[in-house]
Order: structure tokens, then C-alpha cells, then sequence
């Protein structure tokens, strides 16, 4: 075989290699669905007075790198007081696309979450409001652990879609998360506010 075939039979080859992985990534590629958390916390409340109970607006990113589309069937946040030593089970109830810490919305400005369809190599981000389990918690003030876990289309068990995300409560943010007065309250986790320290030395 002459030196030029040989060339030209390698080259055919990377052709041949490349056009196969071009068409399994347009063609075969099976769904790849991924959630990350933003990393601010907008500590809000639905209801009133002794009836309000506090909730957590978090912006949500959505990816699908795959070629088939996908669905999230539900989401949930682990929340834990380190302090305490409490566990509380946060789940989305309703999603927007927009969110303004100083704006009042109402039931009509959300839509009722019922999971999320990601088409194939799609992205979108949307707010979501997590409510507590049984409408069950009390804030306290100190160190809170967040988890944000997911569980996919036909999957039996949770997963965590990233590492867990910390923010601190002093008491005064704690009653007022509590009580259900005022507008929601917007903290950054604890690793955004420890980068910018050590940014600024």
C-alpha cells in the first residue's frame, strides 16, 4: 500500500469515527437532565397572622444536554438546623418565571407546579415556591443546611443535584420568617458571602 492510500484511508477513518459520534449525539444520546439551586434564599410566607407559614422562593436552573426529552417529577429541599438538629422536607407547590424580593404576588401570579418537561438540549431557569412538609416548621436562629434533591421521570429515589448550600439566621430575620410580616427576605448562602470575603483580602 503506497504512502498516499495509507493517508487517505486514515483520514476516511476519522471521517467515519466522527460522522458515527456526530449521530449518536443527535440521534442516540439518551436524556441528561441536570437541577442547580441559585444561591440566594428569598424566605418568604403564604397566609396570614397565626395561620402564615414560612416558605422558600429558589431560582432553579434546568438542563437537558441529551437528545431525547425528559420530565422532573418532583423536587424537595432538605433543610437542616445544625443547631437544633432539626430535618424539615421543603416541596414546590407553584413556579413563575420571574421573581422580585420586593414585590407582593398573589395566587394568580404563580402556576401550580406539576414538574418540569425538558425537551432535548433545552435549558430554562423558574422560581419555585417550597412550602414546608404538613405545613410543619419553625425557624430558629443560627445555621441552616440546604439540599436541593430531585427525582426524575420513573426513578424510585431522590438525588441531590449539587453539593449542600448554608445561610445563617439571626433572630430577628427568624421571627419575622415566623410571624409572616413584611415582604420576603432575600439571604445569599454562606459560601457566595465567604468568596466575597476572601475576594476583597
Amino acid at each position: 500500500m503506497q504512502t498516499d492510500d495509507l493517508i487517505r484511508n486514515i483520514i476516511a477513518g476519522l471521517a467515519l469515527v466522527v460522522s458515527l459520534f456526530t449521530a449518536y449525539k443527535t440521534l442516540v444520546a439518551r436524556f441528561a437532565g441536570k437541577v442547580f439551586p441559585a444561591s440566594y434564599f428569598n424566605l418568604s410566607h403564604v397566609g396570614e397572622g397565626s395561620s402564615a407559614v414560612p416558605t422558600i422562593i429558589l431560582a432553579c436552573f434546568f438542563e437537558n444536554s441529551g437528545a431525547r426529552p425528559g420530565i422532573l417529577d418532583d423536587l424537595r429541599l432538605v433543610v437542616k438546623h445544625n443547631e437544633g438538629g432539626t430535618t424539615t422536607f421543603f416541596f414546590p407547590q407553584r413556579l413563575r418565571d420571574g421573581y422580585d424580593v420586593s414585590v407582593s404576588y398573589g395566587d394568580r401570579d404563580w402556576l401550580v407546579f406539576g414538574g418540569v418537561s425538558l425537551p432535548a438540549r433545552a435549558k430554562m431557569d423558574k422560581y419555585l415556591l417550597f412550602q414546608p412538609l404538613s405545613d410543619r416548621f419553625q425557624a430558629e436562629e443560627g445555621l441552616f443546611e440546604v439540599t436541593l434533591e430531585c427525582r426524575w421521570h420513573n426513578a424510585r429515589k431522590w438525588s441531590s443535584t449539587s453539593p449542600a448550600l448554608h445561610f445563617k439566621l439571626t433572630p430577628s430575620i427568624a421571627e419575622r420568617w415566623n410571624s409572616g410580616t413584611g415582604a420576603a427576605v432575600q439571604v445569599a448562602c454562606s459560601e457566595i458571602l465567604d468568596y466575597r470575603k476572601a475576594f476583597r483580602s
